[in-house]
């Protein structure tokens, strides 16, 4: 009978299988460090700006798919392409080129003058889907860890810089890329190092930018 059937599909199939329109969210990781880099925008505190009011800080961050390792973050007063060029161009500098970079569709990601750069310095720029967040889960894990445990740990009536915000976020950075990450139980830095012996980074010629 067809509620048989149905009883049958319900016990023995994944949640999720008889439904077409769910998209696959199987886990999946770059071979080597340096396949894809991830970045994203995460909203901030205020800080004090030069006028001696206060000002929204944005978080530009990108990571390494396969290491974890977080290879660019820097608070902004504003989420826009050119300071995200600024990011992406000192990590190129520091860790070499990506085979892709993975972004959202936000205006500092989706603009000519970074597809123009990521075309220059050979990396294959690719968009997520619209309204599709999820699919960037490894630095939404990564924005969700320097919230807990530096942006919730702030003294709220600290009125911080933006130059001392980022100080305390240069100490995450390193504590992150330090210690053992439970995706593979080693150090993101440690991981992303292993493999650069063996695939060394591609570094960009200097008149790539």
């Amino acid at each position: 009978s067809v509620s048989t059937i149905q009883r049958w599909v319900r016990a023995n199939l994944p949640r999720g299988a008889a439904n077409p329109k769910m998209r696959d969210r199987r886990a999946f990781e770059e071979e080597f460090a340096n396949g894809m880099w991830q970045a994203d925008t995460m909203h901030g505190p205020h800080v004090t700006m030069p006028d001696g009011g206060l000002g929204r800080a944005y978080l530009q961050m990108a990571i390494d798919d396969r290491s974890r390792m977080v290879v660019a973050a820097r608070f902004v007063r504003s989420d826009s392409g050119a300071n995200f060029l600024v990011l992406l161009k000192g990590a190129v500098a520091t860790y070499g080129v990506p085979r892709k970079l993975y972004v959202d569709n936000g205006s500092a990601y989706s603009n000519a003058q970074l597809t123009g750069a990521c075309g220059r310095i050979g990396c294959v720029l690719i968009h997520t889907r619209v309204r599709d967040g999820a699919s960037k889960g490894k630095i939404e894990r990564a924005n969700r860890a320097l919230r807990n445990e530096l942006l919730n740990n702030l003294d709220p009536s600290a009125r911080l810089t933006l130059g001392e915000l980022n100080d305390l976020l240069a100490g995450w950075v390193l504590r992150h890329n330090s210690r053992t990450h439970s995706a593979h139980g080693r150090a993101p830095a440690a991981v992303w190092a292993a493999d650069a012996a063996k695939v060394p980074p591609r570094m960009p010629e200097s008149e790539a930018w």
